[in-house]
């Protein structure tokens, strides 16, 4: 068990317990709830509340403070860590050692309301971190979103790793040559052409201008990389 304080956004320390073997559930792509592995790690705050309110209706998605987010993203890393790494894709060993462009996690409802982060290899780093202004993206650029769900009661839960790999040119017009991926919690890889065309029907909302890519809030940017 750990301690993290809060700052400036609450009085009230976070602790988060860890410690616990992974359970898998199942569901369709993208879904809330959908392919999770429930950890040790709580919002203690959801606890108490749960406990409180014991029959009362639960909220969907619960909404988190930063230094909660802050938290449950560092105690629930290393079950991620173990879970995907069991499908020896090479992102899922690699991806924590990329720049990461989101501050904090943050809630992504297309995703099926799970919690994520965005991370960039070194070959997309540079156009991914100019968001909106980056274009098309360079052949090579891998990016990853890791995900964890937080149930009403506050249990935080392992969710998939989402993997966008950017093909050679030709490689698939309709998808603008990119290459989707899900490693699941318990190591299976969902690349098959029905995960293609889910991923992107939702993706090419986003345009050719944006690549089709959707990108996180602001509020939960790093900065704009500078060109070198």
């Amino acid at each position: 068990m750990f301690e993290i304080a809060t700052g400036l956004l609450t009085s009230t320390a976070i602790v988060l317990a860890v410690g616990s073997s992974l359970m898998l559930t199942s569901g369709t792509p993208c879904a809330a709830g959908a392919a999770s592995a429930p950890t040790s790690c709580t919002v203690p705050r959801l606890v108490r509340r749960a406990a409180a309110n014991a029959g009362a209706e639960k909220q969907a998605a619960p909404e988190l403070i930063e230094a909660e987010l802050v938290a449950a993203y560092d105690c629930v890393s290393p079950y991620m860590a173990e879970a995907y790494a069991r499908s020896s894709h090479a992102a899922a060993a690699a991806y924590r050692s990329w720049t990461r462009f989101s501050r904090t996690a943050y809630p992504a409802e297309a995703h099926g309301v799970r919690f994520m982060n965005n991370y960039a290899n070194d070959i997309g780093d540079d156009a991914y971190g100019k968001f909106e202004g980056g274009g098309t993206m360079p052949t090579g650029s891998v990016l990853a979103k890791d995900s964890f769900i937080v149930a009403p009661d506050g249990v935080i839960s392992v969710a998939p790793l989402f993997v966008m790999e950017k093909r050679t040119a030709g490689y698939s017009a309709e998808a603008r040559d990119w290459f989707y991926q899900m490693i699941m919690p318990d190591g299976a890889i969902r690349d098959d052409a029905s995960i293609q065309r889910f991923c992107n029907n939702c993706h090419r909302r986003a345009g050719d201008r944006d690549d089709y890519l959707m990108f996180l809030p602001l509020p939960h940017r790093v900065s704009v990389k500078s060109s070198n």
